[in-house]
């Protein structure tokens, strides 16, 4: 119920045009769907072989992979009129302490697997 309510917020957070990429099991008039588009265009969300699994839940380590992307796509937009309300940067402060050890820990293993790659390359 808890990752329902954060996917939830964030779709709210997310609002925008339809662009590009289309789901063959998330409908034009679904009502996540504009918010499911635009996540999906800036890179936030994906899918997996054409479908968007909107009813599969998440995990927590998923969910700090959505919110650490958020966090760079608020980051690039500010100061233009795409920039968060108040109110949405409340919600993301919450989202980031409840989900700050999965987010630290990811760093960790991102910074890991980029030394091992990097070791694989000389």
């Amino acid at each position: 119920m808890k990752t329902k309510l954060v996917l939830i917020v964030l779709s709210g957070i997310f609002c925008s045009t339809v662009y590009a990429e289309e789901f063959s099991d998330l409908p034009k008039t679904h009502w996540s769907y504009s918010a499911v588009q635009y996540a999906t265009d800036t890179g936030i969300l994906q899918g997996y072989a054409g479908k968007f699994y909107g009813e599969k839940l998440i995990n927590r380590y998923q969910m700090a992979v959505i919110i650490e992307k958020v966090l760079d796509v608020t980051s690039k937009n500010q100061g233009s009129s795409s920039s968060m309300s108040v109110n949405d940067m409340r919600n993301m402060e919450r989202l980031m302490i409840e989900f700050a050890d999965e987010i630290a820990l990811l760093n960790v293993r991102i910074s890991t697997l980029e030394n091992y790659v990097s070791k694989l390359r000389r």
